[in-house]
């Protein structure tokens, strides 16, 4: 029994520069400046954005080497650029590589900005979402639960980005069967969507019915099917009956009437 991955910010890209027209073919070795390279990073953000991810990582990689003889390797413009090599190397399932890209922006990020900032919360955000991948979920915890508490500082607990950090921590204890703790942490990220998005969002829908899948895996069958109950009614609103987020909500309900008795 899986739980429903809400449709937010799983990786996070930096953007930090502006829109630049310069083509990355037309420049010559030795002649870039700034600018230039940062027309060559920016280019790799539109291939990203396209899901052109090898092209987007080739662009990245040609970046980070400018950057490198131009900036130095401590920069913070090398750091974003090797956070998005990372991004890159992630939805190409290349996890190992991911992972080596993060953890040296994290660093950067660390003496650079200090251990309170957003970006390294993020970097560390993206860090968990691949020990995740990795099913090395204690590992993915750890990094959560760091941004959580960065999130909570820098942004405040109404943040969308601390909501969803609760999320993956909800998962990371499900997938461990610490129940409790999971629901406790989908729990508060339903109050923030509730204040943020509104009770009728398709993102409250998905959080109540990862509690009621949460419930029915504790044998609380009669709480997982009132939370079923009202995600259907939400979704029903929002989406076509053939939609596959509502007929997965519909066949828990059904089995959850199964179980008892109805």
């Amino acid at each position: 029994m899986n739980l429903r991955r809400n449709a937010f910010i799983y990786l996070v890209f930096f953007l930090a520069y502006s829109a630049l027209t310069v083509p990355a073919g037309t420049l010559k070795q030795g002649t870039q400046s700034t600018a230039d390279v940062d027309a060559i990073h920016e280019r790799g953000l539109v291939y990203a954005k396209q899901g052109k991810y090898a092209h987007a990582l080739a662009h990245f990689e040609i970046a980070l080497a400018l950057y490198a003889k131009q900036l130095g390797t401590k920069h913070l413009k090398y750091a974003d650029t090797l956070h998005n090599m990372g991004v890159m190397h992630y939805h190409q399932n290349n996890y190992g590589s991911a992972l080596a890209n993060f953890e040296t922006s994290c660093n950067i990020q660390a003496k650079q900005l200090g251990t309170d900032h957003l970006s390294y919360a993020d970097t560390l955000h993206s860090m968990g979402i691949v020990y995740d991948a990795k099913g090395k979920y204690g590992l993915a915890l750890v990094k959560f639960d760091t941004a959580l508490e960065i999130y909570a500082k820098q942004l405040g607990t109404d943040h969308l980005m601390y909501a969803y950090t609760l999320h993956n921590i909800g998962r990371m204890y499900f997938v461990q069967k610490k129940y409790n703790l999971a629901l406790a942490k989908f729990e508060a990220e339903l109050e923030v969507y509730a204040k943020q998005l509104g009770t009728d969002h398709l993102m409250y829908a998905d959080t109540l019915h990862n509690m009621g899948i949460i419930y029915d895996a504790k044998g609380k069958y009669r709480l997982a099917l009132a939370k079923f109950d009202a995600a259907l009614k939400l979704k029903a609103e929002k989406l076509s009956l053939s939609h596959q987020s509502y007929v997965e909500t519909f066949l828990h309900i059904k089995r959850s009437k199964k179980k008892l008795g109805k």
